[in-house]
């Protein structure tokens, strides 16, 4: 029986969630010191799309940092027989002065389930309707392999496991952008939101369960960015 448009979404339909989202994953860390190779190998285990054939190499805290926020650490495992090399993020040690960007903030819960539900609905939408050439979303985005997220203030904490960036000769940027580089970026943005558009005009309903909010909203009466 031929799938409707709108059935074709059903794996996206939210569930009901709690402030700690995500229920029966790895632990979720609140302290670099929770990251070790046993939680690593948990947390991608758990994950169907990365198959249970795991086996974790490495696993180094980043001490510095330069250019994020947030926690971080370095792996690489083999994953069905494939190297990879994984980016870890997390929320930020309870010492550190930054911490308190989380208290009373969700960007992390915003961008996990970007990856898990925007995007996979996004990219299913660009498929459907762009020819192959054209399906560009998601060469624009590091593979996202597992993440989570709590609230709750007593269990505040985060973790994504991305694709390592670095270990492909993806370099910060030092001094200003190039002409072609602006370019290129605005490309890839104006892709972006124009399936986004899109998807939302043909689906208003989905992007409703979203509940997206704009920081601009947010930010318009606040004394302090005018």
């Amino acid at each position: 029986k031929q799938k409707s448009r709108k059935d074709q979404y059903y794996w996206y339909t939210l569930n009901k969630q709690t402030s700690c989202s995500w229920v029966a994953m790895a632990k979720i860390p609140q302290s670099l010191n929770d990251i070790n190779e046993q939680w690593l190998l948990t947390a991608l285990k758990e994950q169907s799309s990365s198959g249970q054939n795991v086996e974790i190499l490495s696993l180094e805290h980043v001490k510095e940092k330069n250019g994020f926020l947030s926690g971080v650490a370095q792996a690489s495992a083999r994953i069905n027989g494939k190297l990879v090399h994984l980016f870890i993020k997390i929320i930020t040690e309870p010492d550190d002065p930054f911490t308190f960007w989380f208290q009373g903030n969700n960007f992390d819960q915003v961008e996990i389930n970007f990856y898990k539900e925007n995007l996979l609905a996004l990219s299913h939408f660009e498929k459907l309707h762009c020819s192959d050439q054209n399906c560009k979303l998601e060469q624009m985005v590091p593979r996202f392999y597992a993440g989570d997220f709590c609230l709750d203030k007593a269990s505040r904490g985060f973790y994504m496991i991305m694709e390592d960036l670095s270990k492909q000769d993806f370099v910060m940027v030092q001094g200003s952008l190039s002409l072609d580089q602006c370019q290129d970026v605005l490309e890839k943005m104006a892709h972006f939101h124009a399936v986004a558009f899109c998807f939302a005009q043909s689906h208003p309903e989905i992007v409703t369960s979203w509940n997206l909010k704009s920081l601009y909203e947010s930010l318009e009466n606040d004394a302090e960015y005018e």
